[in-house]
């Protein structure tokens, strides 16, 4: 993760509407109970594994950003009780740890999926879980943002990221029981403050058969045989 796009830090402690539908997609996907050992694959500063460890998951953090993974522990330690899960930090994939999932939002588009789908899957214990938050390359507005927010050169893998080409890159690596959600038909944040119509844009909306395909992240769950 590139320092000056990390997560910013007082969205993690304290998370948007927004953020906190897409951390119960994930959840609900996941169907795991802690303690169970999770590896957050791309984890930047906590974006993801704040929540999971709060929670009582132990919770590998792996990112080559040793800032970002600095910023993640200085977190945790000031937040955690008793009650939360343990971090570690990494900035490559553990080998020699069998994890019962993992985890991760807005990575795949910046890696080459297949490649990293293979390390990943070696990592899973036999029915391990993946659970990835990603934009979609079929809602089209992502194109807009990027053009004049973010770099095309670093978000380009997002052409990727389709329910279509998703699903094959998971079959091909050896993954099963695929099931990849679609998670607000809308940018979920345009419905920040309206409790309602988020919770029914993110978790519903987008959906719908169909119009899943084109909704504003896709939240991809597979299992290893």
């Amino acid at each position: 993760m590139i320092p000056e796009l990390q997560f910013p830090l007082q969205k993690i402690i304290k998370p948007s509407l927004a953020h906190q539908l897409e951390i119960l997609h994930i959840i609900k996907l996941l169907n795991l109970t802690p303690p169970k050992n999770i590896m957050d694959f791309g984890s930047g500063n906590g974006r993801i594994a704040i929540p999971l460890l709060r929670m009582g998951f132990n919770l590998w953090a792996v990112d080559i950003s040793y800032e970002s993974l600095k910023q993640l522990t200085i977190t945790y330690n000031r937040l955690k009780t008793n009650s939360w899960g343990k971090l570690y930090t990494s900035t490559t994939i553990p080998k020699k740890i069998e994890f019962d999932a993992v985890v991760g939002s807005d990575i795949l588009h910046h890696v080459t999926i297949e490649d990293k789908l293979h390390d990943i899957l070696r990592t899973l214990k036999p029915n391990g879980m993946i659970v990835f938050s990603e934009p979609n390359a079929w809602h089209f507005p992502w194109y807009i943002y990027v053009f004049f927010l973010l770099s095309w050169n670093i978000e380009k893998g997002i052409l990727h990221c389709s329910i279509p080409e998703l699903n094959q890159k998971l079959a091909s690596t050896g993954f099963d029981n695929i099931k990849i959600e679609g998670h607000g038909l809308f940018p979920t944040l345009l419905s920040n403050n309206f409790p309602y119509l988020a919770r029914l844009n993110a978790l519903y909306l987008g959906n719908i058969p169909l119009l899943r395909y084109f909704a504003f992240r896709l939240i991809v769950a597979a299992r290893k045989f």
